[in-house]
């Protein structure tokens, strides 16, 4: 008997581990995408995110504000099953700069998504913004 619970014991524990495993999300390689700076300048007005779905692409804008213009933006996507986490940062430009509050507007296509529903969070130093999404065949 002492046998029979010896060679079950190794099974039980395989199957606890795989059922843990499929209710973990799971990460998938970045979609393709660009991240591009659509203006620097001293900022003016406060600017509201925007996500918008064209074709089988996610285009989302966002203003970040800096100590001066000189900075352009960066960014990275990431996904977990259903779910784009996008993050928009600046970057300084190494040259001479006037002085005032900057406000960089970004923008940033994710592109090739299949179809489905997915979750978004764009975030960036001053805020984050969730919403849902739907790419249609």
């Amino acid at each position: 008997m002492a046998r029979k619970v010896t060679t079950l014991m190794p099974l039980a524990i395989l199957l606890l581990l795989l059922s843990q495993c499929a209710s973990m999300p799971r990460t998938y390689p970045p979609p393709p995408y660009t991240v591009e700076t659509l203006s620097a300048a001293c900022q003016s007005r406060p600017v509201s995110p925007e996500i918008r779905v064209a074709g089988n692409s996610v285009i989302l804008t966002e203003a970040i504000q800096t100590p001066n213009p000189c900075y352009t933006i960066r960014g990275h996507v990431e996904m977990t099953d259903h779910h784009l986490d996008v993050e928009l940062y600046p970057v300084r430009r190494e040259e001479v700069c006037v002085q005032c509050i900057g406000e960089l507007v970004g923008r940033i296509t994710i592109t090739d998504l299949p179809a489905g529903d997915y979750s978004v969070t764009l975030r960036t130093r001053q805020r984050e913004t969730n919403t849902t999404i739907t790419i249609k065949d």
